[in-house]
């Protein structure tokens, strides 16, 4: 809902200012926003406020939006199978500030919460059907965003390397749209165009920082926020790795909470130089913190049950590390994924996998990413497949799921339309918090999403609030100030409320010059100068966008 109330307070000078996540499934909730925003916004009588929110595929058994006040149920909104709600992609409903019985609620700072229903599938279930949601030119890498505390949950992140599209990290939501500020990022960072690891695999942080690496040397760690934007940091880099050996890293993951992460990779080496897989603790800042001697590797090699070119590797919150190897068919008698136990600083690095399969699978060849889901029951692999000594013409590519436990066989996906089974290419895999897995096919030029089956429920608690006003008081700006640079005032407001301040030359056309949030209610706003011989100003609010 798009209508827009006005409750200003005009003044004029001479330039002048104007007169929970709860259970694991498969149909969510994600980018929740209150009046258009990712913050906390406001509702008043007379102005309801809108809760948007996108669903990664229909609530064939429905959506239930719970206000809260502290623990107390306060309203709930519901939409049916069928109905705007509960409808793959945008979905919104007004609330009007009222309790279940229509009174007006206290004034106060309300909690939402989101859970969406589906009667689900009789197997796994490919929910994207090949339409243009997701696609990318030539995906690389990839990962889901699964901290429930981020406003950006359920966010997915694709690299691609080549094609008509740009060499950059895309962003699509949960129902595989752009993301709202942009499809990719404007990150500024030199990618090597038709290196075809340039950007390569991504790993999201409990930070939220999202972690990208350009392998189109021996492995760079690149370190972005949401956006995807210009504020880079290198996390990595392998001219500061002290150590003479040679290294070919790649990866990364990324585990731990978001004061105490590890960032993980392997060393696309042959046994006899592979250090492995290694872990390094970060700075604060997201780098790597080079002097984490004591877990420069995880798994050695010598003696190892670890064999040639590790590939990929994920771990879960309990330890367990996954890794896999990108051997051709000439090489089957190699194992190609294992599970290795937790290791723990000070001891020897660990030689002795849990358990490891592969050898004489050919449905294993080049395995190319490895994730495991957030409950640690599932390892998924996504295979590339023969490519016959020419990378154009891999044949017998397909994702795999395995028992975590043991590596026991769940699921195979080979997709036969519109590609024939022998020309699916997977390269890289990641699992949402709710138990879909993403698989890569370079063949289709797409991100394919698979639901789990059964009858399953979400509930995805927004990060932001919204408080509840007696009133909706009109704004004044006050303490105009012209300066050489510009004209600046105090936006006396109220709180989590955003404002939109409006220019004039004639009290009759207005348009908008800035739009303000603040969770205080009081804000300096400054503006540029204008060639208008006089200006008015004013402030109004901004509900419902």
């Amino acid at each position: 809902m798009n209508r827009r109330r006005h409750c200003a307070f005009v003044i004029g000078i001479s330039l002048f200012l104007a007169p929970f996540f709860s259970c694991r499934a498969n149909v969510y909730a994600t980018n929740i926003k209150l009046n258009g925003s990712l913050t906390n916004s406001w509702v008043a009588p007379g102005y309801p406020a809108q809760i948007s929110y996108i669903l990664n595929e229909p609530a064939t058994l429905g959506v239930q939006v719970k206000i809260c006040l502290g623990t107390n149920v306060i309203k709930t909104l519901v939409a049916t199978n069928g109905q705007p709600g509960a409808l793959t992609g945008s979905n919104a409903f007004l609330w009007d500030g009222t309790d279940s019985h229509g009174s007006n609620v206290a004034q106060g700072l309300y909690a939402l919460q989101i859970t969406a229903g589906a009667v689900g599938y009789a197997d796994w279930t490919n929910i994207t059907n090949e339409g243009a949601n997701f696609e990318v030119d030539y995906p690389r890498g990839l990962d889901v965003n699964r901290n429930t505390n981020s406003p950006y949950y359920g966010r997915v992140f694709v690299a691609n390397d080549g094609g008509s599209e740009p060499v950059d990290v895309f962003k699509f939501n949960a129902d595989g749209n752009p993301a709202d500020e942009g499809e990719f990022g404007t990150d500024g960072y030199p990618w090597a165009p038709g290196n075809k690891f340039s950007p390569w695999k991504i790993a999201i942080g409990a930070n939220d920082a999202v972690y990208v690496n350009d392998w189109s040397g021996p492995g760079v760690v690149l370190e972005f926020n949401q956006l995807i934007d210009t504020n880079y940091l290198i996390a990595f880099a392998r001219d500061a790795y002290p150590t003479n050996e040679s290294v070919n890293l790649s990866g990364p993951f990324v585990s731990g909470h978001a004061t105490n992460e590890q960032l993980w990779m392997v060393d696309f080496e042959p046994m006899s130089s592979s250090l492995g897989v290694l872990r390094w603790d970060t700075l604060p800042d997201g780098s790597v913190n080079f002097g984490d001697t004591d877990v420069s590797y995880v798994i050695g090699t010598t003696n190892s049950d670890l064999g040639n070119f590790p590939y990929d590797v994920a771990v879960t919150t309990n330890g367990l590390i996954y890794t896999i190897e990108c051997t051709p068919g000439t090489n089957e008698a190699d194992n190609r994924i294992y599970c290795f136990p937790q290791w723990t600083n000070g001891f020897a690095p660990e030689t002795e996998a849990l358990w490891e399969i592969g050898a004489g699978d050919t449905n294993l060849i080049n395995a190319s990413g490895v994730a495991v889901n957030a409950s640690g029951a599932l390892v998924a692999v996504a295979v590339r497949g023969d490519g016959a000594g020419n990378v154009n013409t891999f044949v017998g590519g397909n994702l795999s799921l395995f028992s975590a436990l043991d590596g026991s066989l769940v699921k195979r996906f080979h997709y036969a339309t519109p590609f024939p089974p022998t020309e699916d290419e997977f390269i890289d895999v990641a699992w949402d918090n709710v138990g879909n897995v993403y698989a890569l096919d370079i063949e289709a030029s797409t991100c394919r999403v698979y639901s789990p089956p059964g009858t399953n429920q979400a509930t995805t608690v927004c990060v932001a609030n919204i408080e509840a006003l007696s009133r909706l008081q009109p704004p004044q700006l006050a303490q105009a100030l012209m300066t050489t640079n510009g004209e600046s005032f105090m936006l006396e407001g109220q709180s989590d409320v955003t404002y939109v301040v409006q220019l004039s030359t004639n009290l009759v056309d207005w348009s908008d010059v800035a739009t303000n949030f603040d969770s205080v209610p009081d804000r300096f706003i400054s503006l540029p100068t204008t060639t208008d011989a006089q200006d008015f100003y004013r402030a109004v609010a901004l509900p419902n966008r």
